[in-house]
C-alpha cells in the first residue's frame, strides 16, 4: 500500500518536476527555488534513494513487528486487513490514535533521552546545540534557583 499510495506519486512528481521544470515552477509556492535541477544529479540520486529506502524499512519494520505479535506472541495480526472500503469515523478514530501515540512517544523520547546529559555523551551534543539560543534551559537533575 505505501508503495502504490506514496513511493510511486512521490516519485512520479519528482519526475514531472525534472521533465517540465518550467510548468512546475509555476506550481511551485517557492518557484524555481524548489526544483530538483537545483541540486546535482548525484544529490537528486541520493535523495531520491533514501526516501525509497527510509519507505522500505518502515514496510520492513512493519512486517517485523507483525511476525513479532503473531508468531512469538501468539496474538492475532496488528493489520487490518478487509475487503472493505473503512468508514471515515473509523479511518478518523485510526488518524488520531496515531498522532496521539506519535505525540505521547516523541515526549517521552526528548523528556527522557534526548534531554538528559547522563545518558549518553553523544545526545549531550545535542542539547547543546538546541541551547544556543537565549532560552533558559535547567539540565537534568538541578533546580532553577
Amino acid at each position: 500500500m505505501r508503495t502504490i499510495f506514496f513511493l510511486l506519486p512521490a516519485l512520479a512528481f519528482l519526475a514531472f518536476d525534472c521533465a517540465a521544470p518550467n510548468v512546475s515552477k509555476g506550481i511551485k509556492a517557492k518557484g524555481e527555488k524548489h526544483l530538483p535541477s537545483q541540486l546535482s544529479r548525484n544529490k537528486l540520486v541520493e535523495v531520491a534513494a533514501v526516501a525509497t529506502l527510509n519507505v522500505l524499512l518502515s514496510v520492513a519494520l512493519q512486517g517485523g513487528l507483525e511476525l513479532f505479535a503473531t508468531k512469538v506472541l501468539h496474538l492475532r495480526s496488528l493489520l487490518k486487513v478487509t475487503a472493505a472500503v473503512p468508514l471515515p469515523w473509523s479511518t478518523a478514530k485510526d488518524v488520531l490514535r496515531g498522532l496521539l501515540l506519535r505525540g505521547t512517544l516523541r515526549y517521552i523520547a526528548h523528556r527522557f533521552l534526548l534531554h538528559r546529559l547522563v545518558f549518553h555523551p553523544r545526545l549531550a551534543l545535542h542539547v547543546k546545540s538546541q541551547c544556543t539560543d537565549n532560552r533558559v534551559h535547567v539540565r537534568a537533575g538541578q533546580d532553577s534557583n
